[in-house]
């Protein structure tokens, strides 16, 4: 979704402005006991956002450590 637009044309994209995430929930209508499947780009803000609105909450995204 392109959130800014250039003088010289070009654009910007951002999904992860709160007020476009928040625009892409509302009209999911998450209810409480709701089960989702959120497959993002592996911050972890959308999944915690629904853990917070289906009542799952505590969440926390799986750990990206590369450790050996």
């Amino acid at each position: 979704m392109i959130t800014h637009r250039f003088e010289d044309g070009r654009s910007l994209s951002c999904a992860s402005a709160p007020w476009l995430v928040a625009a892409m929930l509302d009209p999911l209508d998450v209810q409480p006991g709701n089960r989702i499947l959120e497959i993002g780009a592996g911050t972890g803000y959308n999944a915690c956002l629904l853990a917070q609105l289906t009542g799952r909450a505590p969440w926390s995204p799986p750990s990206t450590s590369t450790r050996t």
